[in-house]
C-alpha cells in the first residue's frame, strides 16, 4: 500500500482529468507529480494494481473560517474533519479529533450540573462552550499544517524568484524559528474528563413520587 500527498498547486491542472481513471493516475504520478521522487517509490507505483488506485482531494478549511464560521446549531455540532479539515503535514488530524471528543464530553458534563439551565438548554450551553474552547487551537493547527506543507512541498513547483524566496524562508526562518513552535503544538494536554453529576429530572422525580404514593395506598 502506498499513499502520496500533493499540494494543490501541483495537482490543479491534472485533478479533473486523472480522477476516476487509474491509468491516468499512474501516468500523472510517475511522469509529472512524482518525477522528482526516488526510483524505488516510482517502481512501486508502476507495479500497483489499477483497481486499487483512488484520487481524492485534500479538504481544507481556512483558519479564519474556523474562528468566525458556524460550527453548531443549538445542541447539534461537528467535530474532527467536519469542524477543521486540515492538510496532513503535521499529522494532527486524528489527534485534534480526539481532543474534540474530550473537550465536548467535558463541556456537556459541566452543563448538566445542578447550577446549569434546566431541560434541553444544557445541551446547547455545553456545545457552545465546546466550540468556544476549540476554535483557537483548531485554527492554529490548520494554519500551521498548511504553512508547513507549503514551504516544504508546495513551493517546489513554483519557478523563479518566488521559489528562491520560499526556499530561503524555509531554510533560514521556518526550520529555525517557526517549526519549533509548531512542534510544541503537538504536545498538548486537553485536560481530563470529569464524571457527570447525578442526573436529576423533575419529571422523573414526579413520576417516582407518584408511583411511591400509589404503592403506599396499596399497602
Amino acid at each position: 500500500m502506498w499513499r502520496r500527498y500533493f499540494s494543490k498547486t501541483e495537482v490543479f491542472c491534472a485533478e479533473g482529468e486523472a480522477a476516476g481513471d487509474p491509468e491516468k493516475i499512474l501516468r500523472e504520478v510517475t511522469d509529472n507529480l512524482g518525477r522528482h521522487l526516488p526510483e524505488e517509490f516510482l517502481d512501486v507505483v508502476r507495479h500497483s494494481d489499477p483497481d486499487n488506485l483512488t484520487w481524492a482531494p485534500l479538504l481544507y478549511r481556512a483558519p479564519w473560517a474556523i474562528l468566525t464560521g458556524g460550527a453548531a446549531r443549538g445542541p447539534v455540532t461537528v467535530a474532527g474533519d467536519a469542524f477543521h479539515p486540515m492538510t496532513p503535514d503535521m499529522a494532527q488530524g486524528g489527534c485534534a479529533a480526539l481532543e474534540d471528543a474530550v473537550v465536548l464530553a467535558r463541556a456537556l458534563s459541566r452543563s448538566r450540573s445542578p447550577a446549569a439551565a434546566p431541560a434541553r438548554r444544557h445541551l446547547a450551553d455545553g456545545v457552545a462552550a465546546y466550540i468556544a474552547e476549540r476554535r483557537g487551537r483548531a485554527a492554529w493547527i490548520v494554519a500551521g499544517a498548511f504553512l508547513s506543507g507549503y514551504v516544504q512541498q508546495g513551493s517546489t513547483s513554483v519557478p523563479g524568484v518566488r521559489a528562491f524566496a520560499v526556499k530561503l524562508f524555509r531554510d533560514w526562518i521556518f526550520y529555525r524559528f517557526v517549526f519549533p513552535l509548531l512542534a510544541d503544538t503537538m504536545w498538548f494536554d486537553c485536560g481530563d474528563l470529569i464524571a457527570p453529576p447525578p442526573w436529576r429530572d423533575d419529571d422523573d422525580d414526579d413520576g417516582e413520587e407518584e408511583a411511591a404514593d400509589k404503592k403506599s395506598h396499596v399497602h
